[in-house]
């Protein structure tokens, strides 16, 4: 047998527990799996590097690097389609569910072709989805998290006292440590600070203190407010797709 190596677009980090992710160019992650026939030989996750800014193309050179020969993933844009056929990449589309129960879809045969993207946009489902006019922030996107796991890691309710942020841009994503969080007083301000440093257009976190949100607002920095439990992850998916409450700053008359 031949063995192939499959690249699954993946809303999490979980590997073929996870679920499958219906934005393409948007998705967090993708699971590369290596199967002879089918039989798996081995599988990893890999953060998507284009997650936070799609640029036409990239995802798919990105697909092409790794040495995947198939995608699959809930929806595609023509324009990614054409770039994969001409990379020579098998595509299936209308995946759903478990990211492994997709996988053994398309090894039998029941998961195949291109099933039209249902959402309105003209490239690779990585524009930006926005519910209810949403318009969202350009430039680099904050998480406050409690550990360095990545896009897997647990966001963090507290602004000011986050252990790091997550920080997703054109560069891809990275962890930074929130030197401020120990601070004795001032914690909040010094969150901010560090990340207007960094460029920060947007923050996700749980609750913003005053000083905290006085120090963001006057730094052009937009706050969004997620419930607790989500992983840095999660909470993007949602800010993207207009699930956050936005923070405002009530200035007394």
């Amino acid at each position: 047998m031949t063995v192939r190596r499959i690249a699954i677009a993946a809303d999490d980090r979980r590997g073929l527990e996870g679920a499958v992710s219906a934005h393409f160019g948007r998705c967090p992650a993708f699971v590369l799996v290596e199967a002879d026939g089918d039989r798996i030989v081995s599988h990893q996750v890999v953060d998507n590097p284009h997650f936070a800014a799609h640029t036409p193309g990239a995802v798919p050179a990105f697909i092409a690097s790794t040495g995947a020969n198939v995608i699959i993933a809930g929806g595609m844009g023509p324009r990614a389609v054409a770039m994969f056929n001409q990379s020579g990449i098998e595509v299936a589309t209308g995946a759903s569910g478990r990211v492994g129960d997709a996988l053994d879809a398309w090894m039998k045969g029941h998961l195949q072709g291109i099933v039209p993207c249902a959402h309105d946009h003209a490239d690779s489902c990585g524009g930006h989805h926005q519910a209810s006019g949403l318009a969202l922030e350009e430039g680099a996107v904050a998480v406050a998290v409690c550990d360095d796991k990545g896009l897997g890691a647990a966001m963090d309710e507290r602004f000011g006292r986050a252990p790091a942020f997550l920080i997703v841009d054109s560069n891809g994503v990275r962890t930074l440590k929130n030197e401020a969080a120990l601070a004795a007083h001032g914690a909040g301000t010094g969150a901010a600070s560090l990340l207007h440093r960094q460029g920060v257009r947007a923050v996700i976190s749980g609750r913003f203190g005053p000083d905290a949100s006085m120090a963001l607002e006057g730094m052009h920095i937009a706050m969004w407010s997620a419930p607790p439990g989500l992983t840095a992850a999660k909470a993007l998916e949602e800010y993207r797709s207009g699930g956050l409450r936005r923070v405002t700053l009530k200035i007394p008359r």
